[in-house]
């Protein structure tokens, strides 16, 4: 909580689903902007959240 916005840093690890490492690749999608952030992500990624927010992030395989 603050007045700022802080940036987060979200790593693999911090999912604590044992089938999953750092060197999984997902793609990462902000639920709340409906949009694709990032493509086939490797080990994790990082966010801003604006002061007083939340964000929400789905994790989901690339197609092949």
């Amino acid at each position: 909580r603050g007045a700022t916005s802080a940036s987060i840093e979200i790593g693999w690890d911090m999912l604590e689903i044992p089938s999953v490492t750092s060197a999984d690749v997902f793609d990462v999608r902000d639920l709340w902007a409906k949009k694709q952030v990032y493509k086939e992500q490797a080990a994790g990624f990082t966010a801003s959240v604006g002061p007083h927010d939340i964000q929400i992030f789905r994790l989901s395989k690339p197609k092949q």
